[in-house]
């Protein structure tokens, strides 16, 4: 309901005058889906709808549409604190196009259709309540833009009833918009109750509160299956509770519903379960009932039949030695030339161990060891770039050519160094860069991207004194790390011979 307005005089441009007294407003019916929700455990209240005006009112209040509008909008809410509430809305006026005077002319005589967003602050409390809020409108029609801003505060009055009244000065020429509002009202329902202080021994709500401990057990409300109920920790706060009265919780009574004692595990004499490999595991929980074998196997022994320290369970070739790398298999020589198919360059053409088992003609770069590709030359970059120089084409190639052959190395993580000269954080983005360029690299020679990883430790790891020209020039490296595997950390790179 409009109580009082008033307006300019604009009769000179075909406009009549504005009524000044009490007028019926638009009636807006709204439907809103709210999915998240704060008292519910959400992050924060959010809310989609839609709100539809009649076309019915004063018109010359300006209180009336000239037909149905329709108001899509989204709302969200959120505590901050416990004393402060942050609110917001968007939303999208769609209305006829209205021309307030016969002057086809003037842009700003234009009402229709506008996107509208606003914003409230609010306190939080049992009392007064303040808040400040504002909204900004862009109109669809040649209007230009307008807003208003407002202060106000709200009073409870009764349980989920409030009263309010808010005011403030609205800027921009768009028709309707004031130069100054004052609004009045009652609000009922969805008022925000201050969330109590979490002090142990006052009420308070267990989801409020989950750093407190209400049961006393010494674990946090949080992480309590039982919150109300002491228990230990190894149930996860619930009770550990003894059935039969024996005095063994029921968690290691192996009869928990006929008492005994503790020597049978709980069980009575005359139904001591039966333990054929004395492993102190019942027979009906024993996988391996007679052969002993401890309770984390569930009762079975550790077997390593072949010997080479793989467990049969984990081991591919449980008969025949083998090594980690193959998961227990024997490592071959696929060409007989003395060097085993897991450190061999090229597994399929003979050549001695000192050129890491390849034909001589094909000077070998790369060293396979268990923990690294170990590189006999430097990877050159351009200077204070991540390009890699055609120099070292070579090397990145015969890597990539030993990640093809070698399935059993499942992942290398590229790993770029510098010196401690320059900016630390520079340094840090130029060894990753770089690290990501020698990545690429590989990626287009054919190798899958899951089997490379890239990181750049800067100036953190040297292995060698920066002090010196030689040893910054060490220290300016990539290395390339055999992931999953057991390794000696800081191996430094072999220089050509």
């Amino acid at each position: 309901m409009v109580l009082a307005q008033g307006g300019d005089d604009l009769s000179s441009r075909g406009i009549a005058p504005i009524a000044t007294g009490v007028a019926m407003g638009t009636p807006l019916l709204g439907l809103r889906w709210v999915p998240l929700r704060e008292r519910d455990g959400d992050i924060m209240d959010f809310g989609v709808g839609l709100t539809v005006g009649f076309p019915i009112g004063y018109g010359k209040a300006l209180a009336k549409n000239s037909g149905f509008s329709f108001v899509p909008h989204v709302a969200l809410g959120k505590k901050m604190g416990q004393f402060f509430r942050i609110g917001g809305e968007l939303r999208t006026n769609l209305l006829p196009t209205t021309k307030l005077s016969p002057d086809v002319t003037n842009p700003t005589d234009e009402v229709g259709s506008q996107f509208t967003a606003g914003v409230v602050i609010s306190t939080l409390g049992e009392g007064v309540r303040g808040e400040l809020s504002g909204q900004f409108a862009i109109p669809f029609t040649r209007s230009p833009v307008a807003g208003e801003i407002w202060a106000g505060i709200r009073l409870p009055v009764a349980e989920e009833l409030e009263i309010y009244a808010v005011g403030g000065p609205g800027f921009g020429r768009q028709p309707g918009n004031p130069t100054f509002r004052v609004l009045a009202g009652l609000s009922y329902g969805g008022l925000q109750k201050p969330q109590k202080t979490c002090v142990e021994g006052n009420p308070y709500v267990l989801a409020d509160c989950p750093d407190l401990d209400r049961d006393g057990d010494g674990i946090f409300n949080r992480e309590d299956k039982c919150p109300q109920v002491a228990g230990i920790i190894e149930l996860d706060g619930c009770p550990d509770e003894d059935t039969d009265g024996d005095g063994l919780p029921d968690r290691l009574d192996q009869c928990p519903k006929v008492a005994g004692p503790p020597e049978l595990r709980g069980c009575p004499a005359k139904k001591k379960p039966l333990d054929t490999d004395g492993d102190g595991i019942i027979d009906s929980e024993d996988k391996c009932p007679t052969e002993p074998g401890p309770a984390e196997r569930q009762g079975c022994p550790v077997k390593d039949t072949d010997g080479d320290g793989i467990v049969d369970e984990k081991d591919a070739c449980p008969t025949v030695p083998g090594i980690p790398e193959l998961n227990g298999c024997p490592d071959p020589d696929t060409d007989g030339d003395g060097v085993k198919d897991s450190i061999d360059n090229c597994k399929k053409e003979p050549g001695p161990a000192s050129n890491q088992g390849c034909p001589e003609k094909q000077k070998q770069l790369v060293i396979i060891t268990k923990e690294k590709l170990v590189i006999r030359e430097k990877v050159y970059f351009a200077t204070a770039k991540s390009t890699v120089l055609p120099r070292s084409f070579p090397l990145l190639e015969q890597v990539a050519r030993i990640l093809a052959e070698h399935s059993e190395i499942e992942k290398i993580s590229v790993e770029g160094h510098t010196d401690d000269r320059g900016k630390h954080d520079y340094n840090v983005k130029l060894s990753q860069d770089r690290a990501e360029s020698v990545r690429s690299f590989l990626l287009m020679k054919g190798i899958v991207s899951d089997r490379v990883e890239s990181i750049g430790y800067g100036p953190d790891r040297p292995v060698a004194p920066n002090q010196t020209e030689a040893g910054r020039e060490q220290n300016r490296r990539v290395e390339f790390t055999v992931i999953g595997k057991e390794h000696v950390k800081d191996v430094k790179t072999i220089e050509a011979k």
